[in-house]
C-alpha cells in the first residue's frame, strides 16, 4: 500500500470529479504526511463523503478531531514522539486573538521539539498569524478556516484552509487585477510580497514575505491550490520566482501546505 502523496489527492480528486464519488469505500494508500490527508479530506467533503467512513482513514486520530466541534478552542495533542493541533479559525471573533497566541506558543514548541531553529520557529508562527489574519479577512466564508499542524522528528507540517470564494475571485475584487482569467495566475500573484485585494500600495499582501523569510534555512516543500489549480515549491526553489503551476481537480476555497525539514546537524 502507498503512502497517500499530492499527486496520489490530484489522482483521486479527478476521478471522483469524473466517474463520482458514490462507490468509494476504499483507497489504496496509507496516511503519509499532513498536507495530502487535509487537502483530500476537504476534497471528499465537496463531495458530501466523510474519510472516517473510508479505510485506511477511519482509524485517524487527527481526522476525527478535524470534525470534532470545539467552538474555536485551541486543540492541542502529544502521542509519543509526535504532537499536532487543531484550531478552527473565525469562530469566536472576539476571542480570536488569545486563541492563536496561545495554540501560536504549542505550534512554536512543536517546532522546536522537531528541530526547527528557534528564529525560523518564530517566523514560521509570525507568517501563519498573517496568512491566518489574511484567510479571515478575504475568504469570505471565516467560519470554514481551519489551521493543523503536526510535528514529528525532523518534520514541522501545517495547514491552513478555507471553504471559501478563492484567491481568484478575491484579487478581482481590485480592478489591478481584472487581468486574471484563472486560479493558477492568481496563486502567482498572491504569493508575492505586497498582493492583495487591497492593492499593492496597501500595505496589505506581507504574510507569504513572512512565510519565505522563515523557510530560508530549512529544507521545505509548499503546496497551494485555489480553484482548479496548484502551485508548488521544492526544497531547491522555495522562492516566489520559481513555483511549478498545474491545473488539476476544482477545490473550494484556498489551501496552504508547508512541510518543513530541521537542517542536519555536523
Amino acid at each position: 500500500m502507498e503512502e497517500l502523496t499530492f499527486d496520489a489527492v490530484d489522482d483521486i480528486a479527478l476521478a471522483w470529479d469524473r466517474y463520482g464519488p458514490s462507490n468509494t469505500t476504499d483507497l489504496p494508500v496509507s496516511i503519509g504526511p499532513l498536507g495530502p490527508l487535509i487537502e483530500l479530506n476537504s476534497l471528499a467533503l465537496q463531495h458530501e463523503l466523510s474519510l472516517q467512513n473510508i479505510s485506511p482513514f477511519n482509524t485517524c486520530k487527527l481526522l476525527h478531531r478535524l470534525h470534532e466541534r470545539h467552538n474555536g478552542r485551541p486543540t492541542l495533542y502529544t502521542e509519543g514522539d509526535e504532537s499536532h493541533g487543531v484550531l478552527r479559525l473565525g469562530v469566536n471573533a472576539d476571542e480570536d486573538d488569545l486563541e492563536f497566541t496561545e495554540f501560536g506558543i504549542g505550534m512554536q514548541a512543536a517546532a522546536r521539539a522537531a528541530g526547527i531553529p528557534v528564529r525560523a520557529a518564530q517566523s514560521l508562527v509570525g507568517a501563519i498569524r498573517e496568512m491566518r489574519d489574511n484567510v479571515l479577512e478575504h475568504s469570505g466564508r471565516r467560519e470554514t478556516a481551519l489551521l493543523v499542524f503536526r510535528s514529528s522528528a525532523p518534520v514541522f507540517e501545517f495547514c491552513i484552509i478555507d471553504s471559501g470564494r478563492g484567491v481568484l475571485n478575491s484579487l478581482r475584487d481590485n480592478e489591478e487585477y481584472s487581468y486574471l482569467t484563472d486560479s493558477g495566475q492568481a496563486l502567482q500573484v498572491a504569493i508575492r510580497e505586497g498582493e492583495s485585494r487591497h492593492g499593492r500600495t496597501s500595505g496589505h499582501g506581507m504574510g507569504f514575505r513572512e512565510l519565505f523569510r522563515g523557510l530560508v534555512t530549512l529544507r521545505t516543500n509548499l503546496r497551494f491550490r485555489s480553484g482548479d489549480h496548484l502551485l508548488e515549491m521544492a526544497e531547491d526553489s522555495v522562492t516566489p520566482e520559481t513555483p511549478t503551476i498545474a491545473q488539476t481537480a476544482y477545490l473550494n476555497g484556498f489551501f496552504v501546505s508547508v512541510q518543513c525539514r530541521a537542517p542536519v546537524s555536523v
